[in-house]
């Protein structure tokens, strides 16, 4: 499923247009983004919760050339669903 498909889910379960529901999963994955990287951590009931998390430095090596080279520690946003929506997908 995509975001497009996603709306259209939820423009005809609610009764709502199109461009209503596609305004209102923007305005979330703004709120999203905004919490995120303010180093909030955001917890939606009974569907997950989101962080950010720091991965360490860390040394690879390219395939081609067998050079190692290091790997800078960067920031990822982390999902963790909680037990009812991990248990209802089967």
């Amino acid at each position: 499923m995509n975001k497009t498909q996603l709306i259209y889910i939820l423009a005809s379960q609610n009764n709502l247009e199109f461009c209503q529901v596609k305004h209102l999963l923007e305005s979330l994955q703004f709120a999203l983004e905004d919490a995120l990287n303010k180093g909030e951590v955001v917890s939606l009931s009974g569907f997950g919760k989101f962080w950010i998390k720091s991965t360490a430095p860390a040394q690879r090596i390219n395939p081609t050339t067998k050079r190692i080279y290091q790997c800078k520690s960067k920031k990822v946003a982390v999902f963790r669903p909680f037990k009812k929506f991990k248990y209802c997908v089967k």
